[in-house]
């Protein structure tokens, strides 16, 4: 098991996350190793706040924006 499968199964039990089938876990590891990047790349661009993985760390970009009833934007349309 590497660093970032290790990550993910603390994350899991963290969160009393449940998944139906090994290709949702699959799934829901890669949404949860691109927010790690997200999250690494906004804690070492500045140092105003801190940021970490939480309760939706598993999320599609597509679940958040349904969650908050937000439309996606395009990527030239997002501020960065």
């Amino acid at each position: 098991m590497d660093e970032t499968e290790f990550a993910f199964i603390e994350y899991i039990a963290k969160h009393n996350k449940s998944y139906s089938s090994v290709e949702e876990f699959y799934r829901r590891k890669a949404y949860f190793d691109t927010t790690t990047i997200e999250i690494d790349r906004l804690n070492s661009s500045q140092s105003s706040s801190h940021h970490a993985h939480n309760k939706f760390s598993d999320w599609s970009r597509e679940e958040w924006h349904r969650m908050f009833n937000d439309s996606p934007k395009p990527a030239k349309d997002r501020k960065r």
